[in-house]
């Protein structure tokens, strides 16, 4: 996640210029990172870059889980996948 000098803000802005920050959410589609005393304290993102964030983090798990079943052979063969994928789903 990539965040620019211009998605900074000071974490009073949220008590202060609510709708000023969800404007900048709707326009931009990048987060915007409250700081307090010059240190992160939050950052806040927009329902569909939360909900695409959640997404891609449930890829990436699943993709691990599968890196790590095949290190241990437990894998299987394509052609018996597919085969038994078209039976399951009647295809």
């Amino acid at each position: 996640m990539e965040i620019s000098t211009k998605d900074l803000r000071p974490l009073a802005d949220l008590k202060h210029k609510t709708d000023q920050l969800l404007k900048h959410l709707k326009t931009t589609r990048r987060p915007i990172l409250l700081v307090k005393n010059g240190k992160p304290a939050a950052i806040l993102v927009g329902p569909k870059e939360f909900a695409d964030g959640l997404g891609a983090g449930k890829l990436a798990r699943m993709l691990r889980q599968a890196e790590s079943e095949m290190a241990e052979g437990k894998g299987r063969d394509i052609n018996e996948f597919f085969t038994d994928f078209a039976k399951a789903h009647n295809l």
